[in-house]
């Protein structure tokens, strides 16, 4: 789990937020869960859909409008909400939180 995490972690620093999220999503998944690392996982993976969903708007040029870039800030965005909801409900006692 560790290594997963330090895994997520050198995605996120590489803007690589999409497979950074899946790496950091098998050290959260049930049965899989660790103490220590789990929370620290579900707080990366917020991070980095926030991070995507930043890099989705930057993308947008004034000249072109990609809908696909905008529809994929929106749902990273959202995401990001929902990732930052879960680590503050799973792992309420945890920093992360």
């Amino acid at each position: 789990a560790a290594a997963d995490v330090m895994k997520g972690r050198l995605l996120i620093a590489a803007g690589r937020y999409r497979e950074a999220i899946e790496v950091l999503e098998r050290v959260t998944s049930v049965g899989l869960e660790d103490a220590t690392q789990s929370p620290r996982a579900s707080f990366l993976m917020g991070y980095a859909a926030e991070q995507r969903a930043v890099q989705a708007r930057t993308e947008l040029t004034e000249t072109t409008r990609n809908l696909t870039a905008t529809a994929d800030s929106v749902d990273y965005r959202q995401r990001a909400i929902e990732y930052y909801r879960k680590t503050a409900a799973r792992f309420e006692r945890s920093d992360e939180a």
